[in-house]
């Protein structure tokens, strides 16, 4: 996390802290954070972002941080994928 970007999968991974977008700003049924400090939803996903022409709303794929993660919302760059965190 401390290299603010990495590079994985073909796309560029960047974190997007819930400070900048809070609790009620996207619909995530049941979002938390976990103990890891990412924003999770219901079911355990890491909540995600990315440009809907890259990859689709609703989409899980695979990440870096070991688990799954689900895209929540868009306005990232193409090939970019935010993943949102509690710091």
């Amino acid at each position: 996390m401390y290299h603010g970007r990495i590079s994985w999968g073909g796309s560029s991974w960047t974190w997007y802290s819930e400070k900048v977008l809070p609790g009620g700003g996207l619909n995530i049924p049941g979002r938390h954070v976990d103990e890891d400090g990412f924003v999770c939803d219901e079911n355990g996903y890491i909540c995600l972002a990315a440009d809907g022409n890259y990859i689709a709303y609703g989409t899980v794929i695979d990440t870096p941080l070991g688990r799954p993660g689900k895209i929540y919302d868009c306005g990232c760059d193409y090939g970019t994928v935010d993943v949102y965190v509690s710091w």
